[in-house]
């Protein structure tokens, strides 16, 4: 290697470990300031969110780079116009910083599922013996969902491992299409309602929701989509329903037993997280994004413990942070400039603009147009490349329920509805982008493929948007 190239090299490690350290700062001022109220982290929280930033920035894509800058610059620009002093312009950093905590370690929720051999589990049983691809897709997203409601995003390469050796040996159209399809679009569905989704989340604790104000429609409202997506399948796959011919290397009974058995243990793990995390929100009332930051760790470390593997998961974890956080400089980088306009909006007061224009844009629609036209206005923001959690959690962070006329609870099954739809079909999504990179299939295709599914979805969702305006109540 040349002299360049090792100072480079080197350079480059130096500028991982800065950000490593700068991020773990920033988690720990959070949870200082949120979990135990030591209200002199609030100062460090902002200078570290300036930090962060600072340090991200020369690590970024154009497009990440230009959204970034766009964000400080525009909510540089109305704290100014308001004559703000600097101690109040640095206090206007460090919002959003629990979204940040909470991508950071929701992550580690897969190391047990990996360590278990949970992974080889789900591949034994779809190798089971399945009657024909009707019961094999319904099989796959179930497992999807199932998976998706406590791992989020490392659902997909689980999911991918596991299935492609089973559906190779279909007789299936397109493969890679229906393990694409399959897996992003059923995925994302238990993210409606699950307490570790990181945009219900972001949504619930911007408008001040709590969990079960929404979950009497955003569960149902999931099982309804996932059975209309096997109703789709069945019309778009001919032959779905015929038997299958016996395969060989089928696994044995007492193998298929076991395997069974472990995702059992993996359905009960995930009852258990839920009502872990929504019973510790009740209690603690710290919000349902602290409380998932706070409880993620004890809680795989716990679960690890329990089935043997406490100790490779404390160094799993490790190298996984190691190795990721310096990779996630864009999540921090676009979502605490994203916090940052935020705070910048409601300090300048240029929000009570913002909401009386939409107030006039709700008033000439009416309360039920106006909802079911946010999910296509999201949809649209992502394909000019927004990032559709940084809009979504901007506009939870900005709008204003009470001025529009609009339940909390309604406003916030419409954003998070409208989030899933904008992961499904856009291009600059994350979903899209690990599919992407596992399938060596562009976004764009990737977003043809999953539009009848997205179709499907949009259908239930404006269905659920019309019934909570025929019940006229907040969704409880």
């Amino acid at each position: 290697m040349s002299t360049a190239g090792l100072r480079a090299t080197l350079s480059g490690a130096q500028a991982a470990r800065l950000r490593i350290a700068i991020y773990a700062l920033l988690i720990a001022a959070f949870i200082l300031l949120r979990v135990f109220r030591v209200q002199a982290a609030a100062p460090a929280l902002s200078i570290l969110t300036i930090a962060a930033i600072l340090v991200s920035l020369p690590a970024l894509s154009r497009i990440a780079r230009l959204l970034s800058l766009i964000f400080l610059a525009s909510g540089t620009a109305m704290l100014m116009a308001t004559g703000v002093t600097l101690s109040g312009y640095v206090g206007a950093y460090g919002q959003m910083a629990h979204l940040v905590a909470l991508f950071c370690l929701v992550p580690l929720l897969a190391l047990p599922v990996r360590l278990g051999g949970y992974g080889e589990a789900i591949s034994t049983v779809l190798r089971g013996r399945l009657a024909n691809v009707s019961r094999l897709n319904m099989l796959v997203t179930l497992l999807a969902y199932a998976c998706g409601s406590f791992m989020t995003m490392a659902a997909i390469p689980i999911m991918f491992t596991s299935m492609k050796p089973v559906v190779d040996t279909t007789p299936l159209q397109d493969r890679l299409r229906f393990m694409a399809s399959s897996v992003t679009a059923n995925h994302l569905l238990s993210m409606l309602w699950s307490p570790v989704s990181g945009v219900l989340a972001a949504i619930l604790t911007g408008l001040r929701v709590g969990w079960f104000e929404i979950i009497g429609i955003m569960l149902p409202l999931s099982v309804l989509a996932l059975l209309a997506n096997w109703l789709l399948f069945q019309l778009m796959e001919p032959g779905s329903t015929q038997a299958l011919p016996p395969a060989a290397g089928l696994p044995g009974g007492q193998q298929l037993t076991q395997a069974r058995q472990r995702l059992l243990q993996l359905a009960g793990v995930i009852l258990l997280l839920v009502a872990v995390m929504v019973g510790l929100e009740q209690w603690l009332r710290l919000g349902l994004v602290t409380v998932v930051v706070l409880a993620t760790i004890p809680f795989t470390l716990a679960w690890s413990i329990a089935i043997g593997r406490g100790r490779p998961f404390v160094s799993a974890a490790l190298t996984d942070l190691g190795l990721r956080l310096p990779r996630m400089a864009e999540i921090f980088a676009i979502f605490l400039c994203g916090g940052f306009f935020a705070s910048a909006l409601n300090m300048s007061g240029y929000v009570h603009q913002a909401n009386e224009g939409l107030l006039a844009l709700r008033q000439v629609l009416g309360a039920g147009p106006f909802l079911m036209a946010l999910p296509f206005a999201t949809l649209a923001a992502s394909l000019l490349g927004m990032h559709p959690l940084v809009a979504i959690a901007v506009l939870a962070e900005s709008l204003q329920p009470d001025v529009l006329g609009i339940p909390a609870p309604q406003l916030a099954i419409v954003l998070t509805g409208s989030a899933l739809l904008t992961y499904m079909m856009g291009p600059f999504s994350g979903t899209l982008a690990m599919v992407s990179s596992i399938t060596n299939v562009s976004t764009w295709r990737l977003a043809r493929w999953n539009l009848p599914f997205a179709l499907a979805y949009t259908a239930c969702l404006l269905l659920a948007i019309g019934f909570m305006q025929l019940a006229g109540t907040g969704a409880r």
